[in-house]
């Protein structure tokens, strides 16, 4: 019954391949995603979330440590989709909720407009939009500026760049963060010239023997 359940899950969403217990990925360029279904605790319900990981860290390890996304998906009546021995659900009716309300398609067609669009959406209505100048949002901007570095687009390279540089940051909260403003600034500023690591870190997390049956597919300009 489990092998069978997982073989709907894989048939459903085809570009993705079963990555551990519950955890389906697939490699965009510079980053992993997928989906996790993510286990309530006491009980024997679970839940579908869209996951996204960088994948220009220094190690695996380091990559899950912390999603770029974490998505839940909402049934019909907006309450947060789980599932209990299918929860009065077919799984073909959870399949086409997902496939409805995924932030990226698991398809070849994704642009870099299209998936930093889903990178803003979720920073502006997860916990990284507590304030728009705290250091959950320059994080946020420095995240699309290493994608934009590691898939060498100039433009969004120039913008990200202007945001972080000109931005009124609340330094505040970064020194609440143990952050030390200047050197974060400093680092940001040295990143262009750094291209070249961040690229070479990402080729040699997807030469990892965990990752090397995942399906790739890369971000159009």
């Amino acid at each position: 019954m489990k092998n069978e359940i997982e073989q709907q899950w894989l048939d459903a969403f085809p570009k993705l391949k079963k990555f551990g217990q519950k955890k389906y990925y697939l490699i965009l360029d510079p980053v992993l995603i997928g989906i996790e279904l993510i286990k309530i605790p006491r009980t024997d319900s679970y839940r579908p979330h869209f996951v996204c990981y960088p994948l220009w860290k220094e190690n695996l390890n380091d990559c899950f440590s912390k999603p770029l996304m974490l998505t839940e998906f909402h049934d019909k009546r907006g309450f947060q989709l789980s599932i209990n021995s299918l929860n009065n659900f077919e799984l073909n009716d959870v399949f086409q909720i997902i496939k409805n309300q995924l932030p990226i398609p698991f398809e070849e067609d994704v642009t870099l407009k299209l998936f930093f669009l889903a990178l803003d959406k979720y920073a502006s209505e997860s916990y990284l939009s507590a304030s728009p100048t705290s250091y959950f949002q320059a994080l946020h901007h420095e995240h699309k500026l290493d994608i934009a570095l590691i898939l060498n687009d100039e433009k969004q390279i120039e913008q990200q760049l202007n945001i972080i540089t000109n931005s009124n940051w609340n330094i505040e909260h970064f020194f609440a963060l143990g952050i030390e403003y200047g050197k974060w600034l400093y680092s940001i500023e040295k990143k262009r010239e750094n291209r070249n690591k961040l690229v070479s870190l990402v080729k040699k997390n997807m030469l990892e023997k965990k990752l090397s049956k995942l399906n790739r597919i890369k971000i159009n300009k």
